[in-house]
């Protein structure tokens, strides 16, 4: 599962400390040049327990993941249940588990940045215009992310 340059969190070699140096660079020209600029900060921590298996199954395959690997991810995840342990030692009902990747698995954040990929690439698309124009011939700058954090880029704030 190939990342997109915009994702630096969760990529071993990637350092987050560019999309420092970019947004910082950025946040300086829109000062000198009185650009306006919009730049909103999305914190995705609690979307790990909201992926929808079936559109992550679906994603997966989409970026290349042989059928096979994806079959066995499904059977890996299918017919989970969960207790919780208080701190007295109690323990919960059973109850079904049916999203989430789950926390401390090595895969999980592959998993959750291959679902964040599709989602990001279908609002770009959606918003190709939108983000902003760095002058440098390439497509606008609307998303640098930082693992589960986002920050999301625009000119104005109207669509």
């Amino acid at each position: 599962m190939e990342q997109p340059e915009e994702q630096h969190g969760f990529r071993a070699g990637w350092r987050m400390k560019e999309h420092v140096l970019t947004t910082n660079l950025i946040l300086d020209k829109s000062t000198r040049f009185n650009l306006p600029i919009w730049i909103v900060s999305l914190d995705l921590s609690k979307a790990f327990d909201r992926v929808h298996w079936p559109a992550l199954w679906r994603t997966l395959r989409r970026q290349g993941v042989s059928d096979h690997v994806a079959w066995l991810l499904e059977t890996l995840y299918a017919d989970q249940r969960g207790q919780v342990m208080g701190q007295s030692n109690d323990v919960s009902d059973d109850f079904e588990i049916s999203a989430s990747v789950r926390q401390g698995c090595v895969l999980s954040p592959r998993l959750f940045c291959a679902v964040l990929r599709e989602a990001m690439r279908s609002w770009r698309y959606a918003e190709e215009r939108n983000g902003l124009n760095v002058q440098d011939g390439l497509q606008h700058l609307l998303d640098l992310r930082f693992a589960d954090d986002i920050l999301l880029f625009a000119e104005t704030s109207h669509r």
